[in-house]
């Protein structure tokens, strides 16, 4: 990595998997609107744990004991104490496999996919 500015993303993955814990943030009008990060879903992906702040509907999109919301520094400061207790590999790579078939590109892409056919079709038949 010395003398690099970019990681491939198998190296991203990797690094994702082997961090106790990946930090992550985002802009208020993102959170304020619903927008989850990429980031969240490429952790959870690559087998990671991921500690973000709020977002709303968070909850209603990932339910994942590898995923936790620290909502103060309180919170914040128990999560990254060592003592916590995240998941071990084997649930990760459950939590990964979920995440990738439900919210993958391509999965996501399905989604918008029925739902312009289902709007088509309602419109045809209108």
């Amino acid at each position: 990595m010395r003398g690099r500015v970019s990681m491939t993303r198998g190296e991203v993955a990797a690094a994702y998997a082997s961090a106790r814990v990946v930090l992550n943030d985002h802009w208020p009008d993102m959170a304020a609107g619903g927008f989850v990060s990429n980031r969240v879903f490429d952790v959870l992906a690559s087998g990671g744990v991921v500690v973000t702040d709020p977002v709303t509907g968070l909850a209603d999109v990932l339910d994942v004991p590898t995923l936790a919301v620290a909502r103060s520094r309180s919170e914040l400061a128990a999560l990254l104490d060592p003592a916590h207790p995240w998941p071990g590999a084997e649930r990760r790579a459950e939590v990964a496999a979920e995440v990738a078939a439900e919210h993958s590109f391509d999965a996501r892409a399905r989604v918008l996919l029925a739902a312009a056919r289902s709007e088509r079709a309602r419109q045809a038949g209108a």
